[in-house]
């Protein structure tokens, strides 16, 4: 006898349900079925369910370190060593866990300063231009090397008027170096320049705070709240 094809459709629509609702109530299955995929080559779709696992178990450290270990697979290797520095920071006894950091910990920072030689060697021949600047500013930021992602992201400002993109990432690296009093009347004057970038606000609200300036650092919270 032939199936109606309404039939059909409702039985999917059930069982695509039944699943959904399954993994619901035991989202190990989402990590189950990442291992699965793992293990077929299906690297993207197991992101795509470590999500799901993470996200259901945000203190766990395993979901981070099988989707560092997806990200390693797919090259992807800043995003790998975030979830392998996780992993090892809620786990920080477990050997696998450093291990996979320390790993593409190599692997990353031999292909940034590869990167870094040869934006050096572009500066060679052109000093002027200053994307070799802040790429090479960016590799050592990658490399959490603080001090001479500040020295080129100087050298970069010397040549360029940055992004609000890249006054976030240089005041991160002065936020890591506690030097607030230099990254305060940048961001003062890029909150001016960006008056509709809460991301500026609340950086500048950051370093008002940790310079003590409560009442100013309040302004702009609040700034950033409204935005």
């Amino acid at each position: 006898m032939r199936i109606p094809g309404i039939l059909l459709l409702l039985a999917f629509l059930f069982l695509a349900s039944f699943n959904t609702i399954n993994a619901q109530g035991n989202p190990e299955k989402y990590k189950n079925d990442a291992i699965t995929m793992m293990n077929a080559g299906k690297y993207g779709e197991a992101i795509d369910l470590l999500n799901k696992y993470v996200g259901a178990f945000p203190s766990k450290p395993d979901g981070y370190n099988l989707r560092g270990k997806c990200y390693e697979k797919r090259n992807q290797l800043v995003n790998a060593q975030n979830d392998y520095r996780i992993a090892a920071k809620l786990s920080p006894g477990n050997s696998e866990y450093q291990n996979d950091l320390n790993r593409v910990n190599q692997k990353l920072n031999s292909d940034l300063n590869a990167l870094i030689k040869g934006y050096q060697r572009e500066i060679a021949i052109n000093p002027k231009n200053p994307k070799n600047y802040l790429e090479i500013a960016k590799c050592y930021k990658l490399m959490f090397n603080w001090v001479q992602s500040e020295e080129w992201y100087d050298k970069y400002l010397s040549l360029e008027e940055p992004s609000s993109d890249e006054v976030i990432r240089y005041t991160e690296v002065l936020s890591y170096l506690k030097k607030y009093a230099k990254g305060e009347p940048i961001l003062a004057r890029f909150v001016k320049k960006f008056p509709n970038d809460h991301r500026l606000w609340s950086r500048y609200g950051y370093f008002l705070y940790w310079l003590g300036k409560s009442e100013e650092a309040k302004v702009a919270f609040e700034t950033a709240l409204k935005l």
